[in-house]
């Protein structure tokens, strides 16, 4: 059932950054040249997709964590669902804006 949780809890995670990182992509500016060193954007339906999978996930893994510790500490595995739920689905996002916003800016020429 651990196994379980990790890996409901990872691969969100993992969708999660992709996501953040295909939004990214997509609002970076028009007029930067496209050349073969710059990747095409994201579909943004897909990176919706891919966040919404990312959140099922999420819940799934904070339920799971709830379900493990009900019968011994139910409000400890309430704490730690919400906290695995604000952490797993906030983090990712907020790394890509941190990582973003640490970029100089571009200049034209």
């Amino acid at each position: 059932m651990t196994t379980a949780v990790v890996a409901a809890l990872v691969a969100s995670v993992l969708l999660h950054s992709w996501s953040a990182l295909a939004a990214d992509r997509r609002t970076d500016d028009p007029r930067q040249a496209a050349g073969p060193a710059t990747r095409p954007p994201a579909d943004g339906a897909l990176v919706r997709r891919t966040r919404a999978a990312g959140w099922l996930l999420s819940l799934i893994g904070a339920f799971l964590i709830g379900d493990l510790l009900w019968d011994s500490a139910p409000w400890l595995g309430i704490a730690l669902g919400a906290a695995a739920l604000v952490v797993v689905n906030a983090a990712p996002a907020f790394a890509v804006t941190v990582l973003r916003n640490s970029r100089p800016a571009r200049t034209q020429p």
